[in-house]
Formats: C-alpha cells, sequence, structure tokens
C-alpha cells in the first residue's frame, strides 16, 4: 500500500494538492502524462505523447508541448515549399545525387557576398545561362569554335579546361589541411558545383573562388559574345578571381581588427577562431594581418596577384 496526496485539477490541467492523504495500493497506480506543466491523463491512454510526437517540418524537431506559434508557422510554411528544378536538372545530367545542403551552406554562410557569388548562382546553379547550341544545333562554342556550346561541352571546353585542372590540382594540394580524404577531380560536378566524392564539397574559402571563376569566365563569355574579336585569356581571368577573393579576406582581416581593439579596449579578449574556419585552409588570420598558406602563396604569386615578397605564411588555427 502507499499514501499518495489528494489533488484536484485546475482548468488548465495543474494540480491542486489538498491537505487529504489516502492510502492506494499500488496495482491501481498509473504514471500521468504532462503538458506545460498540466496533468493530460493516463499514459497508457492519452494521445498523443507530448514527448513522442512532434510536426513535421518543424524547426528542431521539439515535443509537442514545446511547440509554439513560430514552429506552427515554419511547419505551414513548408507546405508549400516547392523543390528547385535545378536540383532534378543536375542529378540527372550528373547521373548521381549530390550534397545539396553543404553547396547551400557554402552560399549562405561564405565569406564572399551576393556581388561575388549571383553570377554563379543564377548562370550555373540555376542553370540560366544562355548557351548557342543544343542537341542538334550547329552552333559552335564562342571559345573554342572547336564543338557545339552545349552545358556538356562547356566544362571540357579546351580554352578554359587548363584553368579548371589548375583549380583542381591547386585544392588537392590545400585539401590535406583540413584532412578531406576525398580530393578533387576533374569532372561536371567539380567545375559546374564544386562538388566532390562522398557528399563531400569544397570549403568555403575555395567556394568562393570557385564562384569568382565562374563570374569572371561568364564576364568573358558574354564579351566574346558581343564582338568576336575579344581575346580570352584563361589566365588573367583566373588572376582577377584570385584578386577579388584576396579583397574579400583582407575585409574580413580588417573587420576582425576593429572588432578585436573595441573589445581590447573594454578590458576583454577575443578569439579568431571562427573566422580563421571559414577562410581555411587559404589562409588564417594572425596577430599581424593575413597569413596565407604556402601552397596559396605561391599560386597567388604565379598568378601575378600577390607581391611574392610579403611576409611568412602558416595554415595553422588559432
Amino acid at each position: 500500500m502507499v499514501e499518495v496526496q489528494v489533488c484536484t485539477i485546475s482548468p488548465l490541467g495543474h494540480p491542486i494538492p489538498h491537505n487529504v492523504i489516502n492510502t492506494v495500493h499500488e496495482d491501481n497506480l498509473h504514471k500521468l502524462v504532462w503538458w506545460s506543466g498540466g496533468v493530460m491523463g493516463r499514459a497508457d491512454s492519452t494521445y498523443p505523447h507530448p514527448d513522442r510526437w512532434t510536426i513535421r517540418n518543424s524547426p528542431g524537431r521539439l515535443p509537442l508541448d514545446k511547440i509554439g506559434v513560430r514552429e506552427i508557422t515554419c511547419a505551414l510554411k513548408h507546405l508549400r515549399d516547392v523543390e528547385p528544378s535545378c536540383i532534378k536538372n543536375w542529378e540527372d545530367r550528373i547521373g548521381r545525387a549530390l550534397p545539396w545542403r553543404a553547396i547551400g551552406e557554402n552560399l549562405a554562410y561564405g565569406i564572399g557576398t551576393n556581388k561575388d557569388t549571383s553570377s554563379w548562382f543564377k548562370n550555373i546553379l540555376h542553370r540560366g545561362l544562355w548557351l548557342r547550341g543544343s542537341s542538334d544545333s550547329t552552333e559552335r562554342c564562342r571559345v573554342c569554335n572547336s564543338a557545339c556550346e552545349t552545358w556538356a561541352h562547356l566544362w571540357q571546353c579546351p580554352v578554359w579546361e587548363p584553368m579548371w585542372r589548375n583549380f583542381v590540382e591547386i585544392t588537392n594540394e590545400l585539401l590535406p589541411h583540413m584532412n578531406r580524404d576525398p580530393p578533387a577531380q576533374y569532372c561536371a560536378e567539380f567545375v559546374f558545383l564544386g562538388a566532390m566524392r562522398d557528399e563531400h564539397t569544397l570549403p568555403r574559402s575555395l567556394s568562393l573562388l570557385h564562384s569568382l571563376m565562374w563570374k569572371f569566365q561568364i564576364q568573358d563569355m558574354y564579351q566574346r559574345s558581343q564582338c568576336e574579336y575579344y581575346v580570352i585569356n584563361p589566365t588573367k581571368t583566373n588572376t582577377r578571381a584570385l584578386r577579388r577573393l584576396m579583397t574579400r579576406i583582407h575585409a574580413h582581416v580588417r573587420a576582425a581588427q576593429i572588432k578585436r581593439n573595441l573589445v581590447e579596449q573594454r578590458g576583454g579578449t577575443i578569439t579568431l577562431r571562427g573566422i580563421n574556419k571559414r577562410i581555411l585552409p587559404i589562409a588564417r588570420i594572425g596577430s599581424e594581418g593575413v597569413e596565407w598558406e604556402e601552397n596559396m602563396r605561391r599560386w597567388l604569386t604565379a598568378a601575378g596577384a600577390i607581391d611574392g615578397e610579403e611576409g611568412p605564411a602558416t595554415a595553422t588555427e588559432e
């Protein structure tokens, strides 16, 4: 036998204790289900159980008794979400599933601006780039004039191929610093989307460079379409992308320095671990400014985007 205190239940389900003690046999005791501090009923006869059910598409997958107006609004909004057509189009052409979440996170949480990524986003990711050729067209590529200008040809165009193979090479030199096993390969999914094997994508700093290379490549393609005598030089295209990347890195350096000065004036300390994680493996922000990784510095110097006499480089995380 067990002694229990007698309670009544308020309209909101909250127990109101009374100074009455009864003796009850253990077989007559039952577990209760609670909802936001109130009693719903017996656990074996109450549905839905708040700890075992949630609402589809609600952020955080919270239990029912923790879900509020914000979570319900998000869940209802997702009912009208339509998957972008580019996802199916790309997977049909590549022939495998692609790491869309990682690709989207690089775009949403990267170190670039809309000015840097919008050209790749609209023209490549969403396949908005106008190409003169098609499966039954005889229009030649405006750049190389050696094949029909289609999506299948674009990533293999002999004029742009050396630039992208060089990008693959430097990427594979930098990736070991981030313990990435799957290497980058020269293939359609890597050139177009920065996707690698085993659901991996480029780290955010290299993802920005990837978008910038497409930005300036598309600009050159447009100039050629307007003037057939316009000379395309992939080396200069690559240099423009690297210089814009350096501009973005230095902007983060300046912002970090300002933030550090403000914190130190208040007597506090600040760590740069977060921003360094975003710009690795190409560089890090140290006490004296940006420090380029050795292989990245060599590439920048060879492309004429950086002075070879700048200070030492390292990629050690702070």
